[in-house]
């Protein structure tokens, strides 16, 4: 007396194989039972719970795999032959190609232990010499000569999509190329839209005029980036030629204003330079220096209009 094999549930094995169902899973089960009903199981086949002992079982998983790769589903079937690394290894049998695997999945099956399977994705292949390159290391078990390999049929695409997507993954994370640029470009901007500040700087004290000499009226250290619009000085005595100028650094600094001449002083008059404005980066220390023929006299500062950009 004959058995057919038992398998996927007999409703739908019936109706593919009866035409019924049309789709590809039907299409897919009608090819394997095409394949299993070549053989017949006498009744001694079977084990002590009613189903195929292992030898059965392994004709019949080795016929539904044949089908399953005449169905195109799966590339090939077959064992690893050699193992260089966890990435690189041959196949005891494959293609010819170079290339026919790439972009395909590959599931790797323990030698021992059937249950203990690994997937990877398969970067290159050498036809000549059966050689598989994974993309990475699937790190579930230590892969070993012997161990079953199945090279499943996916869209070649896998590959740049994994790119695309290890891409976003290095990039975007914290740390990462296109983070770090994105932290720079608000590094820049964030500025763009601060607060401005008008503001006035003082010496009422002020300072005795030093023959031929430029004498500091005014220091300052700038935190944030200044624009210097206008000043007033009062002048006390009769210096001769008594003049200004805008510098940085330590006095006598590096003349920033006037861009001519040193400015005369016209004691008691605001003069303003909004067109001209003195620009003075955020960090800079700038001065107020003054400068006569003689010592006659003393100068305070009544006023220096500023305008400070930032937070």
């Amino acid at each position: 007396m004959g058995l057919k094999p038992p398998g996927i549930s007999k409703y739908l094995i019936d109706a593919a194989i009866s035409g019924e169902v049309t789709d590809s899973i039907g299409e897919r089960i009608k090819a394997i039972d095409d394949k299993i009903p070549s053989k017949t199981y006498l009744m001694g086949s079977a084990d002590a719970d009613g189903g195929f002992d292992s030898e059965a079982k392994a004709d019949i998983q080795s016929e539904s795999e044949s089908a399953l790769e005449d169905a195109g589903q799966v590339m090939v079937i077959t064992t690893i032959a050699t193992l260089a690394t966890q990435t690189s290894f041959t196949l005891t049998a494959g293609s010819a190609d170079d290339d026919a695997y790439n972009g395909m999945v590959a599931i790797i099956e323990d030698a021992s232990t059937a249950a203990q399977k690994a997937v990877g994705v398969v970067s290159n292949y050498v036809g000549a010499t059966k050689t598989i390159t994974l993309r990475e290391d699937p790190g579930i078990f230590t892969m070993a000569v012997d161990d079953k390999i199945s090279i499943k049929a996916v869209s070649p695409d896998i590959l740049n999509i994994l790119a695309d997507t290890n891409e976003l993954q290095t990039d975007w994370k914290d740390g990462g190329r296109l983070d770090l640029l994105i932290d720079a470009i608000k590094a820049k901007t964030d500025n763009l839209f601060d607060v401005t500040t008008f503001g006035i700087e003082t010496n009422a004290v002020g300072v005795n005029f030093t023959a031929a000499t430029w004498v500091a009226l005014k220091t300052v250290t700038v935190t944030k980036p200044t624009k210097l619009t206008g000043i007033k000085m009062t002048i006390t005595g009769a210096p001769t030629n008594p003049v200004y100028r805008i510098t940085t650094g330590t006095t006598p600094g590096t003349k920033r204003f006037p861009y001519g001449a040193s400015n005369a002083i016209d004691s008691g008059t605001l003069k303003t330079f909004l067109s001209q404005p003195v620009v003075i980066p955020n960090g800079t220390t700038y001065n107020v220096e003054v400068y006569a023929d003689n010592t006659v006299g003393s100068v305070v500062l009544d006023e220096l209009d500023k305008i400070e950009i930032g937070v």
